[in-house]
This record gives C-alpha cells, structure tokens and sequence, in this order.
C-alpha cells in the first residue's frame, strides 16, 4: 500500500487531529456550494456531497504571480456519502467558454484552474500599414494621355497572436473506507488538465493606395481639338488578416486522470 503510507505521511497532522482516539475532532464536512481548499490535505470523519457541491483546491499567494499549488493533493475520510448530483456523459465536460457552468446541480472533486480556460492571445492592431496615395497632379508619363498608374497594394496583417497553455493538473488521491449513495447518486473527480485560451483575432490588412492619375493630352495640332483625358486608376484594399489559432490544449499529465465514482 505505498500510496497509503505516503497519505498517511503527507496528512499526519490532520489525520491525528480527527482521528485520534482520545482528542480527536470527529470533524463532518458538509459540501454545499463551491469549497474552496487551500490544504494538500483535505480531512473528516464524513465527507457529505449534497447535490450541488464543488470540493475545489486552489492555489496560495497574495497574487497571480506567486500562486502556488501543493505538489499533491489529498481527500482522507472514513465515510464519503453522496446525494444527488448526475453522471457528466461528455469525457471533457469543461469547454473553454464557462467549465464551471458544466458542473451546475452535480457533486464534483477538482482544482481551480480546471474551472476557467487559460488566457486569451491578445488582437492585433486593427490594420497594417496602408500604401501612400499618388498626388492628383503627379503623372505616369509627359507625352500625350495615358492610363493612370495602379495604386499598390496595402500590406498584408499579421496572424493572430496564440492563446496561452493551459495549466497541468496536479496529482490527486482519494482515501475512503465507506462509500454511501443511491442509484442515481454520482460524484465526478476531475483533475484533467486546464483548457488553453483562444487565439487572438488577426490583423485586417492595409488599405491599397489611389492610382496616379493620367496626363491630359497635348493638342493634336494637325487637326483642331486635343487628345482625351485619362481616368485615374484606383489601388485595392488590402485583404484582411488571418484568424487566431485554435485554443491549444497541453497533453493530459499521466498522474492526472479523470474518475467517476459510483
């Protein structure tokens, strides 16, 4: 039993302080809502699950940079009893818009980040560079009329920039001696890795610049009149920028497995 004696090492405060036979706290955990841990080690004579209730182990540090996880994390008790809840029928029940909504009216196990998608890779500027406009009074030639010189094209956007990695799940273990629920009753434990965010939107392209206009024609003096005038040519726009990528996923960490009991 080596992961016994590793609970057993890694809780030995708290298990003494509910289950030792003369000072012993006895402690019942009622789950009821969302729970937020802080603990490796999460302790109680029962654990009762009611229906709609999220046991969630969260990280510790006064902000995002200094988070911490426990390199492992703990359920011991001696009696689990579970009510309600439903069975989550799809494999990856959290999507990268809202997962915790997916665990609304269930009983659920998991960690923090589980419950929200890593961040988004940021837009790109609204357009690229643009190609400069001919001046109305700039020429292609200085002969008779012509057509006036095409406007170049904008320059192309950028690719959207990625969505950041989603987190590995941390390893997790549950000790119980007593398992009470029904037949409809279910709890889910859900230590998958955490959703990678959207890529960001691309970058339109840059507007094409307007075409040179055509010189009027000189007089044609061996008849009366002059020649015609030329229409100045027009530049296209650019074309707009690439999509974001997809929202890229780390593969799931061996240790970290998803389990429906019961």
């Amino acid at each position: 039993m080596p992961k016994t004696d590793q609970i057993c090492t890694s809780c030995t405060a708290k298990i003494n302080a509910v289950f030792n036979p003369a000072t012993g706290t006895r402690v019942v955990e009622l789950i009821s809502g969302q729970r937020l841990v802080t603990d490796c080690c999460f302790v109680a004579d029962e654990i009762h699950f009611t229906g709609d209730s999220q046991l969630v182990f969260a990280p510790t540090g006064r902000d995002q940079r200094e988070q911490r996880y426990c390199q492992e994390y703990f359920v011991v008790c001696r009696k689990l009893v579970i009510q309600g809840g439903r069975d989550a029928k799809d494999p990856t029940p959290c999507n990268a818009d809202d997962p915790g909504s997916m665990y609304a009216n269930n009983n659920v196990i998991t960690w923090f980040d589980r419950l929200k998608s890593a961040a988004d890779g940021p837009d790109q500027p609204p357009a690229a560079d643009g190609n400069p406009n001919f001046q109305p009074d700039d020429y292609q030639d200085q002969g008779q009329g012509d057509d006036g010189k095409a406007g170049g094209n904008g320059g192309n956007g950028s690719a959207g920039n990625p969505g950041s990695s989603g987190k590995s799940a941390p390893p997790f273990s549950l000790l119980c001696f007593e398992v009470e629920a029904g037949v409809g009753d279910h709890l889910t434990i859900d230590f998958d890795g955490q959703n990678g965010g959207d890529g960001g939107k691309g970058q339109k392209g840059g507007k094409g610049g307007h075409g040179m206009q055509g010189r009027k024609g000189e007089s044609d003096t061996s008849w009366p009149g002059e020649g015609c005038d030329r229409a100045p040519g027009n530049g296209g726009d650019g074309g707009n920028g690439g999509d974001g990528g997809n929202p890229f996923r780390l593969d799931r960490p061996m240790e970290a497995h998803r389990h429906d009991v019961l």
